[in-house]
Parts: structure tokens; C-alpha cells; sequence
């Protein structure tokens, strides 16, 4: 086990998401969301500004609009997108599942995949960024 568990940049996060269309029924839907925090070109994103200093197991609350997913999430829209449906908004519960150091190369695969997809400029994943 590393000596800090603690979101950072340059870390590996991976969260276990449940979001629904009401605060008290978040579980609608459930998934696993794994990313490589703080590569964005423009610096932290609002999500991950909710992530920051966040421990393996603790939990944030948040809710999105549709209308605002570029500019909340970012490059990851695609990863969250999924869990709009047909809501305009959408309530999420996420839970820090692990939090590790990457291999240098799986951050440099990041960062290229990010800037081929486009995120920030427009795409074609079906995201609204484009």
C-alpha cells in the first residue's frame, strides 16, 4: 500500500458513481469511472475540485445539468454523459474506490488520448462539446 491514498494530481482515481434523476434516489445507476486527476489542459475541473484531498472510501455529493457538462467535467463528459438518459439533470454519489500512482506511461497515454478525442474543442462521442 503507498504511503498516501489521497487524491492528488498526477494520480490514478478510481470511483465507484451512482447517479439518478432525484437526491434521494442517486442509485439509479451505477459504474465504475477511472482517470488519471488533474491532466486537463485549462488546470482541475469543478469534479475535480470536488475530489481534491479526498481519501480511498470517502464520498462526495453533487449534482450536474446537462447543459453544463463540458464545463464541469471536461474531458471526462464522456464518462458521465452515460448517466443523463434523458434527465436534464442528473444527481450523483461517488465513492473514491482507490487511489494509486500511475506508471508514467499510462499518464502520457492520458494526455494524448485527451487531446485526440478533442475534449475542450469539440468532438464526436456524442458528449455536447462539439
Amino acid at each position: 500500500m503507498e504511503a498516501t491514498s489521497q487524491v492528488a494530481p498526477l494520480k490514478q482515481v478510481i470511483l465507484s458513481v451512482e447517479a439518478g434523476a432525484a437526491a434521494t434516489e442517486p442509485s439509479a445507476k451505477c459504474s465504475e469511472v477511472a482517470f488519471i486527476y488533474g491532466i486537463g489542459s485549462a488546470g482541475l475541473l469543478p469534479f475535480e475540485c470536488l475530489l481534491s484531498g479526498k481519501r480511498e472510501g470517502e464520498t462526495i455529493s453533487f449534482q450536474a445539468a446537462k447543459s453544463g457538462l463540458e464545463d464541469f467535467f471536461g474531458h471526462l463528459t464522456a464518462q458521465f454523459f452515460v448517466f443523463f438518459d434523458r434527465h436534464s439533470e442528473v444527481f450523483f454519489r461517488a465513492r473514491v474506490i482507490r487511489v494509486a500512482t500511475p506508471e508514467p506511461r499510462e499518464v502520457v497515454k492520458a494526455i494524448a488520448e485527451m487531446t485526440a478525442r478533442g475534449h475542450g474543442g469539440g468532438c464526436d462521442c456524442g458528449c455536447g462539446c462539439g
